[in-house]
């Protein structure tokens, strides 16, 4: 698995165990198109609920790429983009929201 995730510290309370998950990628899900997960877990945290969604990202997400992340007050979302020095893949982008 490859992934990045946004992690509550717990340092002022053990309840702050929520997660931004900005992408995680299992290695059987690569390919010509990927699939990813994107979203909120809540891990206990009674604040939040877990909100998780697949997505198909239109390129082979082994190759060189970017991710984004975007929050506020509204739902987070993250986007996929190819690499310009990826030459094997157009730049398509993939997003979840």
């Amino acid at each position: 698995m490859h992934a990045a995730w946004l992690v509550g510290t717990e340092h002022l309370n053990a309840e702050h165990a929520g997660e931004i998950c900005v992408f995680e990628i299992d290695a059987a899900a690569i390919g010509p198109t990927s699939r990813a997960r994107a979203g909120i877990k809540a891990h206990g945290d009674p604040r939040l609920l877990t909100d998780m969604a697949e997505v198909e990202i239109l390129f082979d997400a082994s190759r060189p790429h970017t991710w984004t992340a975007i929050w506020g007050r509204a739902r987070p979302s993250s986007a996929a983009k190819a690499s310009p020095s990826d030459t094997s893949s157009s730049p398509s982008t993939t997003r979840s929201s």
